[in-house]
């Protein structure tokens, strides 16, 4: 299915939402008050965008390909039940205070999904608009700026009112992109380390900071197990005796030694650590190499996260001889072999990563 060419152009003219550190996790953020985020995620693919309250909903709609869009608004949990329904046939989800229309829809075959949060009696007003031509999901659309609702209004759309009310508005901020500072570094040249990926991928993050530690430095003085428990185990110029790359918090005291402020951030969610890099923040994470074989299901590779946009990461990874070489050019297997910088979805990262990550503040 298509997404509504005149919903895109008007989300994109009147810049509802952008994507960014301050669109996070309720943890994540001090909100004024008792404000409770509402998160919004897109779906590409059927042009609906969603609006949720759990953060762990928002979380599984990403690792199957929907785009986060940032706190679309605010409430403070007083009020009325406003409820959810949607269509199995169009994939459409509906929001109603009136529990009569609630009703209604659900004797016609949409599906009740409960009560989708509660809504103050006033507050700032969002705004229920419906187009009359489409037949899918995006059909009925919800914003808080009068002047979107003009302009779909203007495009054929019908205004119909005022659906609920809320305490608080979007959280905007501008998208960054990628991290520019972050400077490609190989595990093959100028030091041919072929299981040396963590001291490459360190590297990396510690450069983002201007930090440029020797690389034969870096893989000679990696620890080791079992001299450290949490080291790496096996030889990173011949493989000898691997066991596993190093872990994270050992990795990540390793590059405070180079004065690094880098820190352990495993378990962090997806939304987290889009946060830390649309803020600044590369993120080293553990993940599979292009030799992986299909039985194998250790992450023993580190790669590092030098960008988000639109449901991408921009991933570095160091396997590779040259910033400049393309997918195929590693060890073949083409779920991995993505190239020395590469992006790739967020639906392809939550799938290959075990949550153990790094970064430098």
């Amino acid at each position: 299915m298509k997404k509504n060419k005149w919903l895109w152009l008007s989300l994109s003219a009147f810049g509802l939402l952008a994507i960014g550190a301050q669109a996070a996790d309720a943890e994540e953020v001090t909100l004024a008050n008792t404000l409770v985020p509402i998160y919004r995620v897109y779906n590409p693919n059927s042009g609906e965008h969603l609006h949720t309250l759990d953060s762990g909903e928002r979380d599984n709609l990403m690792g199957i390909g929907w785009v986060y869009e940032g706190i679309s608004m605010q409430i403070d949990g007083s009020g009325n039940d406003l409820y959810r329904v949607y269509n199995p046939n169009s994939g459409e989800h509906f929001y109603t205070k009136d529990s009569g229309e609630q009703q209604n829809l659900v004797a016609n075959g949409w599906h009740a999904e409960g009560v989708a949060w509660k809504t103050p009696e006033s507050g700032e007003a969002v705004y229920r608009v419906y187009n009359p031509n489409a037949r899918d999901a995006g059909s009925h659309h919800y914003t808080l700026e009068a002047s979107e609702r003009d302009g779909l209004v203007s495009q054929g759309w019908k205004n119909e009112g005022t659906s609920w009310f809320v305490s608080g508005g979007a959280s905007t901020v501008t998208t960054k992109s990628f991290i520019a500072e972050v400077p490609y570094v190989s595990q093959y040249v100028p030091v041919k380390a072929p299981w040396g990926c963590a001291s490459a991928a360190l590297s990396m993050i510690l450069g983002s900071k201007g930090i440029n530690a020797d690389p034969k430095t870096m893989q000679n003085n990696l620890p080791m197990y079992p001299a450290n428990p949490d080291g790496q185990k096996g030889d990173v110029y011949t493989g000898q005796g691997f066991g596993w790359v190093i872990k994270p918090n050992a990795l990540a005291t390793y590059g405070q030694t180079f004065g690094g402020n880098t820190v352990d951030i495993s378990g962090e969610s997806t939304t987290q650590i889009i946060n830390r890099v649309l803020s600044g923040q590369p993120v080293l994470y553990y993940g599979f190499s292009s030799y992986q074989v299909d039985s194998d299901t250790n992450r023993n590779h580190c790669k590092v996260i030098a960008g988000y946009q639109d449901g991408k990461f921009l991933v570095y990874d160091p396997l590779y001889y040259s910033a400049d070489d393309g997918a195929g050019s590693g060890g073949k297997n083409m779920k991995y072999d993505n190239g020395a910088r590469a992006w790739i979805t967020v639906g392809q990262y939550n799938a290959e990563k075990d949550g153990r990550a790094i970064t430098i503040n």
